[in-house]
């Protein structure tokens, strides 16, 4: 939505006018006394209005007949020295500024009636009755004017053509009731916006829309009419490299057609390169010429639900793509007004500049301003609040600017395409997953900070968005980022459990903090596990860190599993070592026709798949099997005599030989990535068990 400063109602009809009795003394008999001309919500009297409006097509005019009944309740005054009696001799009304041919008449006479005051909404007229009123007496007006239908892009407030009607309902402030009637001319039907107070009835063959309003429930009436005629628009269809709009004119405006076709065929492609995101709309996006914006202080809109785009007859092109890139920047993306309209204003004016060579005036706002509030207290549209609008408006476009200015566009958008596609702020390793909140100022100010990768934005929130009680909560969420920096730091090449970021996105701090404590134990056990295995050149599989990175509640079973691959990879070097030993003779012709070696590299090849206890175990046999042997070389050595020592000291040789190479491994090894066996290995050999065969899940390194 683009907006166009209203002009408020003027004070002097927003005040209401003192009554000035003047009271003659008498000794006795009847005296009158003349009440001057009644103004505003005057006590001593009764005022009611019935308007009706009939627009005619035809002439291209509004016809208002208005039924005034004026009453006087200003009772007779009765003292003892006699009876004073008070009168009314004429009124003060109301009318819009565009009213023309106006005539008062009462019982069929025309009354005179002088222009007091005019002013862009309204003109007042001093009526004089036909007859002076008493107390219960009454006078019956009929006000006549007609509204004239300008033509497009003039600055008169109505238009009447045969595809649409739109024109201000304004109320006499000074009448306590008034009730309102507006005839539809055949062929047209009230827009959504005119449905949303006026009610149709039928009456007489008619369509009538019908509304009333009393003096006391609002100071100042001021309703939109709008009535569509679509069968009479002229219709237009483009289609913009397989983006398909309807462009729909009033009769006759060659013009505004051609200035729409020409702009949205390049400014519809050049906006979504900027944004970034594909093209939103499912099937044909409307574009119509409408004047119903204009009516409620605004260039343009765009309904979502509708795909209609209804824009003013002004050729005003950055106001045009406001409204087109609102069909980025709606409910759907974020839900504070102060986004959304900030984004169209921001991107707009960059394509618009792109376009036409001249760039768009920027926003003017102070944070001192008289109209200056918190943007997030800016939600629905204020039509009765024109300066709040407007400062908001532009508060909002000063904001994007400074975020652009601290991210660029690059950064932003970035921002958008996470934003769009649901992402969650705090990413962790791979695919980002779905954001558990509905996305609000909160979500953008995470996005911004973690896509567009800044620490600047807090003192511009704070001086710009956020309410008080808002404010409060942005020290904690400071204190746990920078926390969240640290742990992140700490975490490495793992990604930041799903459960941390999950908090942080949901700003629940001291929980976000609790967990990121609860995590850094199975970090210590990571560490450790580093240590044991690194001087080894082992692996361990990605158990740990899956079971790490995917929490999701607390860190017991991650924590236990973490322990258990470190104790697993203790008594895996623990067998190592044992095999790597020295060796005595007798151990030596002990181990004749066993394998540890085999076993233990066995143990490597379970430990890499996580088979924890399997690598415990074979392990334990393979130092098992070496404690055995000097009992059993010696016994082999007594039955055996000097043929066999001569058989062990050559098999010690070989041994010595095979231990050297497992200690140093060959300059061809892999060091560990993904699947592959890492440098310095038992084997310094490819992944794989004694046989050369796979484990049963990738290799991961721990770090």
């Amino acid at each position: 939505m683009q907006r166009r400063p209203l002009v408020k109602s003027p004070s002097f009809l927003r005040r209401p006018v003192l009554v000035l009795v003047v009271l003659l003394l008498v000794t006795t008999g009847l005296t009158t006394v003349r009440v001057p001309m009644a103004g505003a919500q005057v006590d001593e009297l009764e005022t009611s209005a019935v308007y009706h409006f009939r627009p005619d097509v035809e002439t291209g005019q509004i016809r208002v007949t208005t039924e005034i009944a004026v009453t006087s309740t200003k009772p007779d005054r009765t003292t003892n020295r006699g009876i004073t009696q008070y009168y009314f001799t004429g009124y003060y009304f109301t009318l819009p500024a565009d009213a023309k041919d106006v005539t008062f008449t009462q019982n069929g006479s025309v009354l005179e009636a002088d222009l007091l005051e005019e002013n862009q909404l309204f003109q007042t007229f001093d009526v004089g009755f036909r007859r002076n009123i008493f107390y219960r007496q009454t006078a019956n007006i009929v006000l006549e004017y007609s509204i004239e239908g300008a033509e497009p892009r003039t600055d008169s407030a109505s238009r009447v053509n045969g595809a649409y009607v739109g024109f201000t309902v304004l109320a006499d402030p000074g009448i306590e009731t008034s009730e309102f009637n507006v005839y539809v001319p055949e062929g047209f039907e009230p827009s959504d916006i005119s449905s949303y107070r006026f009610q149709a009835a039928t009456v007489e063959g008619e369509t009538v829309l019908r509304d009333s309003v009393k003096s006391a429930e609002t100071d100042f009436y001021f309703e939109i009419l709008s009535l569509r005629n679509d069968d009479a628009l002229v219709r237009s269809e483009l289609s913009i490299d397989g983006r398909e709009i309807e462009l729909q004119g009033w009769p006759g405006d060659t013009q505004w057609m051609d200035f729409v076709t020409e702009t949205v065929e390049e400014g519809i492609p050049a906006l979504e390169d900027l944004v970034g995101i594909s093209w939103p709309v499912d099937g044909t996006l409307t574009i119509a010429e409408s004047h119903s914006p204009y009516l409620s202080g605004y260039g343009g809109w765009y309904s979502p639900a509708t795909k209609i785009i209804e824009v003013g007859d002004r050729l005003d092109t950055q106001i045009l793509l406001h409204e087109v890139s609102h069909v980025w920047f709606n409910d759907d993306l974020y839900l504070e007004r102060w986004i959304t309209e900030g984004l169209a204003d921001a991107f707009s004016a960059e394509v618009t500049e792109a376009i036409t060579g001249t760039a768009p005036e920027g926003p003017r706002a102070s944070q001192f301003d008289s109209s200056a509030q918190p943007l997030n207290r800016w939600s629905e549209v204020q039509f009765a609040e024109p300066e709040v609008e407007s400062w908001s408006y532009d508060a909002s476009w000063t904001v994007t600017e400074e975020i652009l200015d601290t991210i660029g566009f690059d950064g932003l958008r970035t921002v958008l395409l996470a934003s769009s596609e649901d992402e969650i702020p705090y990413r962790g390793e791979g695919e980002a997953e779905a954001s558990p909140n509905q996305r609000t100022w909160r979500t953008y100010l995470d996005f911004l900070e973690e896509a567009g990768d800044t620490e600047e934005l807090d003192e511009l929130f704070q001086d710009w968005i956020l309410t008080s009680s808002q404010g409060d909560a942005m020290a904690k969420r400071s204190e746990a980022r920078a926390i969240y920096a640290s742990f992140q730091d700490r975490s490495g090449e793992w990604g930041v459990p799903l459960q941390v970021r999950d908090l942080m996105t949901r700003w629940r701090f001291e929980q976000a903090t609790e967990a990121m404590a609860e995590a850094s134990e199975v970090l210590d056990v990571r560490d450790e596990i580093l240590a044991v295995i690194e001087e080894r050149g082992l692996a361990v599989s990605g158990s740990v860190e899956r079971a790490y990175e995917t929490q999701e509640d607390d860190y017991g079973s991650a924590l236990i599993l973490a322990e258990q691959t470190r104790d697993s990879a203790i008594a895996v070097v623990a067998g190592i070592e044992a095999v790597e030993a020295d060796r005595s003779i007798l151990t030596t012709v002990g181990l004749i026709g066993s394998e540890p070696e085999s076993i233990i590299d066995s143990a490597v090849t379970a430990l890499a798949a996580g088979e924890l206890d399997d690598a415990v175990e074979q392990s334990e046999k393979a130092q098992s099997v070496i404690g055995d042997a000097a009992s059993r070389g010696q016994a082999r050595a007594a039955a055996g005599g000097g043929a066999l020592l001569v058989v062990v000291l050559v098999a010690g040789f070989a041994l010595r030989r095979r231990k050297k190479a497992r200690s140093t491994p060959t300059d061809d090894a892999e060091p560990v990535a993904g699947d592959s066996r890492p440098e310095g290995s038992p084997r310094g050999e490819a992944e794989g068990g004694a046989e050369g065969e796979a484990p049963s899940e990738p290799l991961v390194p721990v770090g």
